[in-house]
């Protein structure tokens, strides 16, 4: 496989006009960055659905004063004028985009599918609309590009999450071998659900499985049992989607999947279910479009680029990290054994502009026989368990060393593989505070608000367990090693791979990625640190003075009850 250097990068990129999709997330505002900042393109189309009574335009306003564009716009600040807002939706046909807006768009090449609903509690009925449905739209909109080089689809690493090692191809599991990963047990109840709703098992000896011509097979035999399915499916489809849809999306398993819950057996949620359908209906179109398949793990703080450690939302795992440091969450349920898996943001983005690269190599010598799925998994170089990179943070004091201001209690948080443990210490550690806290701000006629955080970050917890008690192995990141190699040296260098000292490397930047939460996200003054860390070390000692005393009554109220008497 021909791997570009780091010239040929530059050179790829260079004057390119960009479509991105999901522009206002974690992974589009990323990209668009990097690629104003190390690459000379042309123009860079941002997809932005008006909301809450802003424009398109008046949301790219906002979008160029995120965060993630500091030092673009201390050093570049002409390059943000390169984005362009195109007013759409991925849920409406032809992405909601005005036809005088498509035709201004005909010398788009590259096309970066980033938009999703990343909630895993997301009704189905709504993921399926915004993950299949937005992905089938912008397949449609980049068959109308006559310069387009590559379609990139951002998927997930947990796509295939029924598996116990993901490997970088497409997924499509038949029913037996998706039964075969139950107990004998579990397997035949599923079987029986199965056929009492008249699902049908299709055979196949095409390894890539033609899914339209089993498609229709599929629905022959489904209409042939009389299944409730068969005269519902086809129409609650369309209606969920708003338009005609190919069945053929809704087959991963060898069977039609209609919108019903019992049917995302094998996926911990509605995200990774849905975006396993999307990766399906991307590999339909290999033959039609030059696609691949992108597939991070948890993106979180980036190692060095933007800046170092920084951090791009309070959503999802970064938002838990600001909660331990204001002291809000204080316990995790977790299995001890469970890697901290995750793509640094930076090291993320460049690797999916190198793959872009790489799977234009590949279209260009013909449609190729399986998809280009590439990987972004640290569970290969980063070796330690979640629980050892936080037990390090807290001895180290690196709570302490970047105190934020807004911060209820001591920093700091517990972890624990036991439900009951993990039960208590939210009741008393968090729920309690929370409530005598907004009992005395409504005496003081101020909002509550901590038990709001707190229920937020449970919730958020729960959601998430499935990947806190599971580890997938992975070849970790695809080419890793030529990948380094080829950009060493370069604005899209992957020199954390080759870190003498990884563990050393992981502590520091998450020490980066803390400062980069109070700075960034909370928005706090770094002259407020030193006045911040004597407000924390106040509240230590008041906290160990607290705990002495309330020991002192326990001893005494012992000694009163049971010792006193036989002196």
């Amino acid at each position: 496989m021909h791997h570009p250097p780091s010239g040929e990068m530059e050179e790829f990129f260079e004057d390119s006009e960009i479509f991105v999709t999901g522009g206002s997330g974690v992974v589009g505002k990323a990209l668009v960055e990097k690629l104003l900042r190390s690459c000379n393109v042309r123009r860079i189309y941002v997809l932005l659905r008006p909301r809450k009574q802003l424009t398109a335009e008046q949301r790219l306003v906002r979008l160029r004063q995120a965060t993630v564009f500091h030092v673009l716009a201390a050093q570049k600040p002409e390059e943000l004028d390169k984005i362009v807002a195109v007013p759409g939706d991925v849920s409406l046909p032809g992405l909601g985009i005005d036809p005088s807006m498509m035709q201004r768009m005909k010398g788009v090449s590259l096309v970066y599918h980033c938009a999703a609903t990343v909630r895993f509690d997301e009704p189905l009925r709504e993921a399926l609309r915004l993950n299949v449905g937005g992905t089938l739209e912008a397949l449609k909109f980049a068959e109308t590009l006559p310069k387009l080089r590559a379609f990139v689809h951002v998927s997930t690493f947990y796509s295939n999450p029924y598996l116990t090692r993901v490997e970088p191809k497409v997924g499509v599991l038949r029913i037996l071998d998706y039964l075969a990963c139950f107990p004998d047990s579990v397997a035949l109840i599923l079987a029986v659900l199965l056929l009492a709703d008249g699902l049908a098992v299709v055979p196949s000896t095409d390894r890539r499985y033609r899914r339209r011509r089993d498609a229709q097979r599929v629905n022959k035999k489904v209409s042939r049992r009389g299944s409730p399915f068969a005269s519902i499916l086809i129409p609650l489809v369309r209606n969920t989607l708003g338009y005609r849809f190919y069945i053929s999306s809704f087959i991963s398993f060898g069977y039609p999947m209609a919108p019903c819950p019992r049917l995302i057996v094998g996926f911990p949620n509605t995200y990774t279910f849905t975006k396993n359908l999307a990766e399906s209906l991307v590999n339909d179109y290999r033959h039609r479009l030059p696609v691949i398949v992108y597939r991070p793990s948890i993106v979180l703080f980036a190692v060095d680029d933007p800046s170092p450690g920084f951090s791009p939302s309070l959503m999802g795992a970064m938002g838990l990290f600001a909660l331990v440091g204001a002291g809000i969450l204080k316990t995790v349920y977790l299995g001890k054994d469970i890697r901290l898996d995750i793509t640094p943001q930076d090291i993320g983005i460049k690797s999916m502009l190198c793959y872009t690269k790489m799977g234009y190599e590949i279209y260009r010598q013909g449609p190729p026989a399986d998809l280009p799925v590439y990987l972004s998994s640290s569970c290969t170089h980063v070796p330690h368990t979640f629980t050892q990179i936080a037990e390090q943070m807290d001895t180290l004091d690196l709570w302490r060393d970047v105190a934020f201001e807004k911060n209820l209690m001591i920093p700091g948080c517990h972890y624990t593989d036991r439900r009951w443990a993990y039960q208590f210490l939210v009741f008393t550690k968090q729920i309690l505070p929370a409530l005598i806290l907004d009992l005395l701000l409504r005496i003081f006629g101020r909002k509550p608000v901590l038990m709001s955080a707190v229920r937020k970050a449970y919730q958020t917890l729960e959601v998430m367990q499935p990947f806190m008690f599971n580890n997938w192995d992975s070849p970790g990141v695809t080419d890793m090693e030529s990948l380094s190699k080829h950009s060493e040296g370069s604005a899209f260098n992957l020199d954390a791979f080759n870190h003498p000292d990884i563990h050393g490397l992981v502590i520091q930047s998450c020490g980066n990625m803390l400062y980069s939460i109070r700075t960034h996200l909370l928005r706090e003054d770094p002259k407020t640190l030193g006045r911040s860390k004597r407000i924390l070390r106040i509240k230590v000692f008041l906290y160990r003075l607290l705990r002495l005393f309330l020991l002192y009554k326990l001893i005494l109220w012992l000694w009163r009850s049971y010792m006193a008497h036989l002196f």
